[in-house]
């Protein structure tokens, strides 16, 4: 999406942009180490310039209105409705791993 958002000729008129079925979206899930880390990730995730800003480079921001107006904007078509989406991981594995990279830290 990015490369047909930034309308560079990367994408010709020639070439179709395809979502492949089933298509698969995962949620992203920000892991923290410092304060400075845990207050990027809370911006990332709900300040509306970032996400308008990720939007623009192709991301599916946690607000679907914000993809779709930079879409919208830019004159290309949305995509298809997403259905298989990949959870984060259970609690218990999020810490565990939380702990392992503590460790090397």
């Amino acid at each position: 999406m990015d490369r047909l958002l930034r309308k560079d000729g990367s994408i010709t008129p020639e070439m179709v942009l395809l979502y492949p079925t089933p298509d698969v979206l995962s949620k992203h899930t920000v892991l923290a180490l410092t304060e400075n880390g845990a207050t990027a990730g809370e911006l990332v995730s709900e300040n509306p310039d970032l996400q308008r800003l990720a939007a623009k480079y192709g991301f599916r921001t946690t607000n679907p209105a914000t993809f779709r107006d930079v879409l919208n904007e830019s004159g290309v078509a949305m995509p298809p409705e997403l259905v298989d989406v990949v959870e984060p991981p259970r609690y218990e594995l999020l810490e565990s791993m939380i702990v392992a990279l503590e460790k090397q830290y």
